[in-house]
């Protein structure tokens, strides 16, 4: 049996010789999800030619089990009393925790939500680049690329 220090000299060991990769991880997933952020933000403003929009970038705090603790920007916006978030969730959701995950493990995964619809974003990486794809709001939930179109789609879903 071994005692607490002995573990905890182990565990630390261990975490220590991760520390870069993960590092090299999280600030990977970050600089995507503020990629995204910026397109989408391009794609609101050239949507928006009345400015009827209220954008912003908030910072939030996410926290994960292989990550740890980071700082990534999500989107807010309002729209005639009515807020749609853009929220960062995870680079490593579970497994399980939605459909498209059971297709692909360690998805990572953005939401557009209003509170009570959401439609998820997944980010892959690939031979032919990054990209990110929607889950439509049909009963198939199918994934499909995320688009200027997709992601209007989905703003006005919300909305209506």
């Amino acid at each position: 049996m071994e005692t607490l220090t002995e573990f905890l000299q182990e565990y630390t060991a261990e975490e220590r010789a991760k520390a870069p990769i993960r590092e090299a991880e999280r600030k990977e997933w970050v600089a995507a999800v503020e990629r995204l952020m910026v397109q989408l933000q391009d794609w609101l403003t050239d949507a928006d030619t009345n400015c009827m929009l209220r954008v912003s970038i908030k910072v939030v705090k996410c926290n994960e089990p292989y990550l740890g603790e980071y700082e990534v920007p999500s989107l807010v916006v309002r729209y005639r009393g009515r807020t749609v978030r853009v929220l960062p969730v995870a680079r490593d959701i579970e497994e399980n925790r939605t459909l498209l995950a059971s297709q692909r493990r360690d998805a990572s995964q953005v939401i557009i939500t209003d509170g009570a619809i959401e439609y998820p974003l997944y980010f892959h990486q690939g031979r032919h680049g990054e990209y990110w794809t929607i889950l439509d709001d049909d009963e198939n939930y199918f994934p499909r690329r995320l688009d200027r179109d997709a992601f209007e789609a989905a703003l006005i879903h919300l909305w209506e």
